[in-house]
């Protein structure tokens, strides 16, 4: 791996830790103010309000990156191209005579790497929560009983 590789495979990183990192908070902060109510009795109950927060989103967040770890990925390397642009940085790597597919080659890999990484949070993160997860916040206890609905094919 060659120093650009490095370079580009850290920006990408580091955008994707941001992109994360700022759209679940959006998600939490969100959802926690519609149900902040029930979150303070469980608090109360339970005897820390952010221990109710941290156990009903510690697995959510699981789910929140299966859902976006696709469209994180992409933006985060259509994010590290144009930011290349931007600073002129893309063209200096082209002006030494560095094809434009070596540029993106990283980019390719490392998204793939966070493909694989929601596959593993998909099938072996994921399912170790699902008792947590099938309860909202309203019945997160499991005190309210569920209408038993069936489905058909």
């Amino acid at each position: 791996m060659f120093i650009i590789d490095r370079y580009l495979v850290r920006l990408f990183l580091k955008t994707l830790f941001v992109l994360f990192l700022s759209m679940t908070g959006l998600f939490v902060m969100v959802d926690t103010t519609s149900n902040f109510d029930e979150f303070v009795t469980y608090g109360k109950a339970q005897g820390s309000f952010f221990r109710v927060l941290f156990d009903y989103y510690g697995p959510r967040v699981l789910t929140f990156f299966d859902r976006t770890n696709g469209i994180l990925a992409m933006v985060a390397a259509m994010f590290v191209v144009s930011w290349l642009y931007r600073t002129n940085e893309l063209t200096a790597i082209l002006a030494g005579g560095i094809p434009k597919s070596r540029i993106v080659r990283p980019l390719l890999i490392v998204s793939l790497v966070v493909s694989l990484l929601g596959v593993v949070n998909r099938e072996w993160a994921i399912p170790q929560f699902r008792d947590k997860l099938i309860y909202n916040a309203q019945n997160w206890k499991g005190e309210n009983a569920r209408p038993l609905t069936p489905t058909y094919d």
